[in-house]
């Protein structure tokens, strides 16, 4: 309700334009039942929106909502550096010394807002997939994912092979099935 009170009051769009998105599936269903952490992420996408077109800008409530906007959810925290990014392009007509620290102030909490996100999402080491993995480092993971995926998915041909075969049947699948789907 916030994100589309906030929309209709401050988007410079035609009233018609305004009542088409309002009751679009977009904002009835998608942004309010659907994905509900979507719905969070509208309104904060809207404040900053007007904040960033207002002047003279006020940072500390932007420099808030883009840490905000960052812990919703994945989308929005690949959009958060974008808005900081459409500030810093501003950055040479911005002669003011206070514009320029707001635009790093802005940039600061946008990276600690990331940091914590990824904080949050990255598996602790006691987590049950990194128990079923061990401990193994990110580039032998990455590798070992690469070079032999089977390894992981060989419940897709396990039926009544041995594990040793199972795995490079599975890898020769995966391997199969992804060179299937290149064009001609």
């Amino acid at each position: 309700v916030l994100g589309i009170a906030l929309f209709v009051w401050k988007a410079p769009f035609p009233l018609w334009w305004k009542a088409f998105f309002v009751f679009s599936g977009f904002s009835v269903y998608e942004y309010s039942v659907m994905a509900r952490n979507y719905g969070i992420s509208m309104p904060i996408m809207f404040a900053i929106s007007i904040f960033i077109a207002s002047r003279p800008r006020i940072y500390w409530p932007l420099a808030v909502l883009l840490f905000l906007l960052s812990q919703t959810n994945a989308g929005a925290a690949i959009m958060a550096p974008l808005y900081v990014l459409i500030l810093l392009a501003g950055w040479r007509a911005e002669s003011s010394r206070r514009d320029r620290i707001g635009i790093l102030v802005c940039a600061i909490a946008t990276l600690a807002g990331l940091g914590c996100a990824f904080a949050t999402l990255y598996p602790p080491r006691h987590d049950m997939v990194s128990q079923s993995i061990g401990q193994v480092s990110l580039v032998d993971a990455i590798t070992q994912a690469v070079v032999n995926p089977g390894d992981r998915y060989d419940a897709l041909v396990h039926l009544f092979l041995p594990k040793v075969l199972s795995g490079p049947l599975a890898t020769i699948l995966l391997y199969g099935s992804a060179l299937a789907l290149l064009p001609d």
